[in-house]
């Protein structure tokens, strides 16, 4: 009787820790349209096409196409949009944006550019370097340097 006991608290216990682990799991990709990351998407970026999504416990990102560009859209934890980007050519930056580089970073040359959308503003992620550096600024569509 006492072996039949310990094996069912033994059971319940292994029941209950296997639930409490899985109410931690990441949402279920399917639900993605019905929710509202995929209700932000629709809205924000009208015709884009759902490539991906990675649930995790801090970050959820989706990657779609919207106008024949990849874009990564992050959200946080709780679901609020923190930004959307994606890579962007050198020879697309505004003309502001390659003066403000040229005047405030002469000696070094662009080697990645990626857009970012955020709720505060827009700007582009610059990564330039020379021979023995290498930095990365954030400049707005007007030229500004924010870091």
């Amino acid at each position: 009787m006492k072996k039949y006991l310990i094996y069912s608290v033994v059971g319940i216990l292994f029941v209950v820790v296997a639930i409490a682990d899985f109410s931690h799991a990441a949402p279920d990709p399917e639900t993605y349209t019905r929710d509202e990351v995929g209700e932000f998407v629709a809205n924000k970026y009208p015709g884009a096409r759902v490539l991906k999504q990675d649930y995790g416990y801090e970050e959820v990102k989706v990657e779609i196409l919207h106008n024949r560009v990849k874009k990564d859209v992050v959200f946080d934890g709780s679901r609020k949009w923190v930004h959307t980007e994606w890579d962007v050519a050198t020879r697309s930056l505004p003309a502001r944006v390659r003066g403000t580089i040229a005047s405030q970073f002469a000696g070094y040359r662009i080697d990645d550019v990626d857009f970012f959308e955020t709720p505060k503003g827009n700007y582009y992620e610059i990564e330039l370097e020379n021979r023995s550096h290498e930095i990365t600024v954030h400049i707005t569509p007007q030229g500004a340097v924010l870091r």
